[in-house]
């Protein structure tokens, strides 16, 4: 009834409305209502399904001088061509990634292509880059194609390939000459490309990123061209320099500038004054300030000395740069350069409370402005295998001990390091990666990171400088190396911010969602014609850790003597493996492969829903310990409801060989909230084994645990390890880490006597603030839990099925629950009353919790009884052998 009401109202508004504007919307449009207007509801769906998968690119095919949309699912449906007819939808997409002088020659590289028009062969597509100037005849440079993978993965679509998008070209600056001499104007870049069918398209063209903000080129005296970024697009300004700066210097109170003048110097005794314009010629805001006297110069030139002083001058502090034109008496104002044949500006003077600022601008202007001092680098370099070197200048007398910060520009994870400063200048030698003692030797996250200069102990980022890079390096950058087996890059953003990216440990030509939708559709299928490998791929946590369940299941077959290969699915590089397995790049061509030949795959988490179980091989799924929170089918009515995971769960679980039970009261549970029909394995958790080992072993591997993380002789040990919150999230899998715990009270309450050990959840990215006083410890990348509970004197969770793993041990539990009733009534709710049998109390502050651990012995004995019911009903399986059981199912014929 819903849908012919739908059908109804959409046929009735479309006749109402004129042909000649429908004929104007988009071909999916033009074809919704088409498909509305015919009643064709199987038809409407599948579009709308395709347009969800494939968001706005289109299938095409090209008849005569046309091309048409060409979906799939409506060949041979009698759709009308002037329905399907493709115009708008044929665009220039541009972008430049790389620009840089050599010599007089302007060197230009990105990528050019018609959306939805792939170049299907390496030199199908034409393409010509030309200069138009206003008045000029239009400049034609030939352009190379090149292979650019990264514009086929940066489109986000799985349709086309277009790799042999890229294109480079060379400009001899002597072109842009009018009869031989340089005349004053600005020529746009623009790009032509002839495809398919001899689709002609031009565009200018569009800049990638700010870090291509290049220095002026001196090209004759007083001349020079200026690379300019115009709305997003690249374009090159002739210019005569009509003042330009010399010099600077600070006198009592105030900076002198001078410079020449072009002119014949104004009457003896004339003054004029600067000009600071905030935003693209002034549109931001303008104001006059200073004196400027002249003078006679060499050559009919004429000398200018102006002066800022901290009286007169108008700008507000922390404003952001402003450029500077010099004002003659007249009321002509000039835009005052930087001499491109001298040293790039970059100098901070003193001024009151603050510094004044003086800096070469993108567009070679001078610039100024006053804030907070900058730390300022002037060299940025790779020094040794993984070694960043970072140097510069942070004046600021009496400051405390800084540490240089790393800071992820998406999330709250950072890094500090060690810095050397001396109230004038600072530096520090590091490998870009994280410190944290568990983390071993891995590299950072695929990400973008800030640079910062913060005293030692501090946490955030507001009123701390970030590192900003002189002029004279930018044209250093980018600069590449490979720390800890993965890209990393030194460049800038914002013009003159210094930025660390960390890339994917995926080559360009293996990134994005065409490259993924080709392996799954044609690799994975042609890889499961090939034998079955007898070798086990384990995935914990979506390649994370190599954790829990899987490596537990990993040592029984290795003590057994397992003759198998052994994979392990590694996420980003961030995973430490043990000897003697291999590692299998997440999403990777290799990962595919793994999937489809390995005989045996071990995971606690999700797997594609497209992975079909072969004739002979074993999946087992772990899961991730026992279900205290509400999963799968059982989150209906709740905020992480969602129709697609279940549509994808419903397509998954058939694929496995058979699903592990930690304990008996799991088993139904799991049944209905996964909607399992398979085989269940009352196993016990095979991550709790260890737990279960004789004393001697136990108390052998808790020392090897203390010497590692360095804990304290003597000191009882807190382990708060929470869960995650689905509203609390960046992105899927990437969650936010709320502490919870007043760290400082907490030190001054335990500290003598206890150490606190934080474990993040594995869908936790962000980092936890260093304390520097040795009391908090993050050990979220420690890959056994296990064996941190060996070392626990008392644990602090939530809502974690861990608590049931943690019961084992008999020791205490508290239960920071500061969001309960939002959790339990609105954010995913509980699978049993978590308030009736939580074996430990509830508290809902950071001083409730210091309370209860520092009264252990009166909450291990009030919650005894709670405890051996907790024990009862959630620990019936586990007795050291769930792993030895679960290699027995696993492996039987």
């Amino acid at each position: 009834m819903c849908w012919e009401i739908f059908l109804d109202s959409v046929a009735d508004y479309t006749s109402r409305v004129s042909p000649q504007v429908i004929a104007q919307l988009p071909v999916p449009m033009r074809l919704m209502l088409h498909l509305t207007g015919e009643r064709r509801l199987t038809g409407l769906l599948a579009l709308k399904e395709f347009q969800r998968e494939n968001h706005d690119s289109l299938p095409t095919r090209r008849r005569r001088l046309n091309h048409y949309a060409d979906y799939p699912f409506l060949r041979r449906s009698g759709i009308p061509d002037s329905v399907l007819l493709l115009g708008p939808e044929l665009p220039l997409r541009t972008r430049v990634d790389e620009v840089g002088w050599k010599g007089g020659t302007l060197r230009v590289a990105g990528h050019a292509y018609i959306r939805n028009l792939p170049p299907s062969r390496r030199r199908r597509d034409l393409k010509v880059a030309m200069l138009r100037g206003k008045g000029r005849r239009p400049l034609v440079v030939p352009a190379r194609t090149v292979f650019r993978p990264e514009a086929t993965a940066a489109t986000g679509q799985t349709l086309h390939d277009y790799d042999w998008s890229g294109f480079e070209f060379t400009l001899d600056t002597d072109r842009l000459k009018t009869g031989g001499r340089w005349v004053d104007g600005v020529w746009k870049l623009t790009i032509g490309v002839l495809g398919s069918g001899g689709t002609l398209r031009r565009s200018r063209i569009k800049v990638g990123g700010s870090s291509l903000h290049l220095p002026a080129l001196h090209v004759d005296e007083g001349i020079r061209i200026v690379p300019v970024v115009s709305d997003d697009h690249l374009d090159l300004r002739v210019e005569t320099m009509a003042a330009w700066l010399t010099g600077h210097r600070q006198l009592d109170g105030a900076v002198e500038l001078s410079g020449e003048l072009r002119s014949e110097a104004p009457a003896e005794g004339a003054t004029g004054t600067l000009r600071l314009l905030a935003g693209p010629s002034g549109r931001a805001g303008k104001a006059d300030t200073g004196t400027v006297g002249f003078s006679a110069g060499a050559e009919g030139r004429t000398r200018f000395t102006a002066l800022l002083d901290q009286d007169t001058w108008a700008a507000d502090r922390d404003a952001e740069p402003r450029s500077v034109q010099l004002v003659l008496p007249g009321g002509r104002a000039l835009d005052l350069a930087v001499d491109s044949r001298l040293p790039a500006v970059s100098v901070q003077y003193p001024w009151a409370d603050a510094a004044l600022c003086l800096s070469t601008g993108a567009d070679g202007q001078l610039t100024v402005c006053r804030r907070a001092t900058q730390a300022v680098a002037d060299r940025v370099e790779w020094t040794g295998p993984d070694l960043l070197t970072i140097e510069g200048t942070y004046p600021v007398p009496g400051t405390p001990p800084m540490e240089l910060v790393l800071r992820n520009t998406k999330q709250a994870e950072e890094y500090a390091f060690p810095v050397e400063a001396d109230g004038q200048r600072f530096r520090a030698e590091f490998p870009p990666a994280p410190r944290p003692v568990s983390h071993g030797s891995l590299p950072l996250r695929q990400g973008q990171w800030q640079v910062l200069l913060r005293p030692v102990g501090a946490a955030g980022t507001e009123g701390f400088p970030l590192v900003r890079v002189a002029p004279q390096l930018h044209g250093a950058f980018p600069a590449e190396a490979t720390v800890r087996g993965k890209r990393c890059t030194v460049s800038r953003r914002l013009h003159d911010q210094l930025l660390i990216e960390t890339h994917s440990d995926q080559l360009p030509s293996e990134q994005g969602a065409y490259r993924q939708r080709e392996w799954r559709t044609r690799r994975y299928p042609a890889a499961r014609r090939e034998p079955l490998r007898e070798a086990v791929l384990y995935d914990a946590f979506s390649g994370r850790q190599f954790s829990d369940s899987p490596r537990a299941i990993h040592r029984e077959l290795l003590r057994r003597d397992s003759t198998l290969e052994h994979l392990v699915v590694v996420r980003d590089h961030q995973v430490e493996l043990p000897e003697g397995v291999t590692p299998v790049r997440l999403a990777g061509p290799e990962w595919y492969d793994a999937l489809a030949r390995c005989r045996y795959i071990v995971t606690n988490t999700h797997q594609p829903s497209w992975l079909e179980r072969r004739p002979g091989q074993v999946i087992v799924q772990t899961w991730h310990g026992t279900p205290l929170k509400r999963i799968g089918h059982d989150l209906g009515g709740t905020q992480p409801a969602d129709r697609q995971y279940l549509a994808r769960l419903a397509a998954e679980t058939p694929q496995w060989s058979f699903l592990l039970s930690p304990n008996r009261a799991s088993t139904p549970i799991l049944q209905q909230a996964l909607d399992y029909r398979g085989e269940i394995l009352e196993s016990g958790c095979p991550r709790n084994d260890l737990l279960f080992a004789p004393p001697a072993e136990r108390q052998q591997r808790a020392a090897e645990v203390r010497e590692r993380l360095g804990l304290p002789e003597g000191k009882k040990v807190v382990l708060y390890a929470p869960t995650w919150r689905d509203d609390r999230s960046y992105g899927a899998g990437r969650c936010a880490f709320d502490f919870h715990i007043d760290a400082a009270k907490a030190a001054a309450e335990l500290g003598d006597d206890h150490v606190l050990l934080v474990r993040k959840h594995p869908h936790v990215v962000d980092t936890l603030a260093d304390h520097g006083d040795g009391f908090v410890m993050d050990v979220s990348s420690y890959p056994e839990l296990s064996e941190l509970f060996l070392v626990t004197d008392v644990l602090v969770s939530d809502y974690s099925s861990l608590i049931v793993d943690f019961a084992h041990t008999g020791r205490p539990m508290v239960f920071l629950t500061y969001d309960l009733a939002h959790y339990r009534d609105t954010l995913r709710g509980f699978s049993f009353d978590f308030e009736k049998y939580a074996p430990g109390p509830l508290v809902a502050t950071s001083a409730d919790l210091v309370a209860a651990i520092r009264d252990l012995d009166r909450v291990s004995a009030e919650y005894a009884e709670a405890y051996e019911e907790f024990r009862g009903k959630f620990c019936d399986l586990d007795d050291g052998g769930a792993a030895g059981r679960v290699v027995d199912r696993m492996l039987a014929p």
